[in-house]
């Protein structure tokens, strides 16, 4: 049996969505939000409790850049901190980070767009 693979057109939106009425009228996104939830948590749960990962969270600027050698940094100016910043390509830098300051069990559950 062959793979049928589809592709659809990008259609992008002309105006940013009103997250609030699309819930309101969507009673479908309210339960994936829901849903979404409840698996990041589970996770969160066997990871922490059952396998004894610990939760952390890694800087998404920083002073220099690292990473994949292809990919050009995106840099960034920081007021407060008046200097160039760069955003990072992977969280796996620091991770590795943690892993060589002692904590070999770390995890880290990203934002998605």
């Amino acid at each position: 049996m062959g793979v049928v693979v589809v592709r659809q057109a990008l259609v992008l939106p002309t105006c940013p969505p009103t997250r609030y009425l699309d819930f309101i009228v969507n009673s479908d996104k309210c339960s994936v939000l829901r849903t979404r939830s409840q698996v990041v948590g589970a996770v969160r749960e066997v990871l922490e409790r059952e396998e004894g990962f610990l939760e952390v969270e890694t800087p998404v600027l920083g002073c220099g850049y690292g990473g994949a050698f292809a990919a050009r940094p995106f840099r960034t100016y920081h007021n407060e901190f008046d200097q160039s910043m760069f955003l990072r390509v992977a969280p796996e830098l620091a991770l590795k980070q943690m892993v060589i300051g002692g904590f070999d069990r770390v995890f880290e559950i990203g934002k998605s767009v």
